[in-house]
């Protein structure tokens, strides 16, 4: 039985719908900020069919096989770990509707990561968007209002993140390992300094 989507909705001719596979914490803020902003999620596919049924009742939508992601839907996300985008955007590519937005939220890697999907299915609009915004619970969408992101592609990339209330800028392919560098800095190595900072001023009676 399908679960009941988020916040009531149901498709209808006048919704965008979106399906997205392998989403982790920024796959699932970012499903959810589209769910908050109209898009309809209409299936969702995982490391197994088991985790994608996991993934579907907390989004209120369908599980599927990798294959199937794409049918029938506007917006395609690809949130797994990078290593896999490449080939993931091979096998959701086959059944995706022509004109359908393909992306994927990676952050060191651009657009090139989907190129092998240009050859064959050239209809199909690819692009990639990473949020500049550590999202670590349940709620990590509402952290997207006003947040950085990354944006690669033609212009309803950029649309897409504006809508999401995102803050879009742009980084050129060869500057894309040091800008991946700049955020795991920006959100690991200062967590690690505020910790540090933290003991130091315990031990100093501060």
């Amino acid at each position: 039985m399908r679960p009941a989507p988020l916040e009531g909705l149901e498709p209808t001719l006048n919704q965008r719908t979106f399906s997205i596979i392998g989403p982790g914490r920024a796959g699932m803020a970012i499903a959810k900020a589209l769910a908050n902003n109209g898009w309809v999620i209409s299936r969702v596919a995982g490391r197994s069919i088991e985790h994608a049924q996991s993934l579907a009742e907390k989004l209120g939508a369908m599980a599927c096989i990798a294959a199937d992601v794409g049918i029938g839907v506007e917006l395609i996300i690809i949130a797994t770990p990078d290593s896999a985008i490449s080939e993931t955007a091979q096998i959701v590519s086959v059944q995706a509707e022509s004109g359908a937005l393909l992306i994927h939220l990676a952050g060191a890697t651009g657009v090139e990561a989907l190129e092998g999907v240009r050859s064959t299915r050239p209809d199909l609009v690819l692009g990639s968007l990473h949020p500049l915004q550590t999202l670590s619970d349940d709620n990590a969408f509402e952290k997207l209002q006003g947040a950085f992101c990354a944006v690669e592609g033609p212009p309803e990339i950029e649309g897409l993140a504006r809508e999401l209330g995102l803050t879009p800028f742009s980084v050129l392919p060869e500057n894309r390992s040091a800008y991946h560098a700049t955020a795991v800095v920006a959100s690991n190595h200062l967590v690690a300094l505020m910790g540090q900072v933290e003991r130091m001023a315990n031990n100093a009676g501060v």
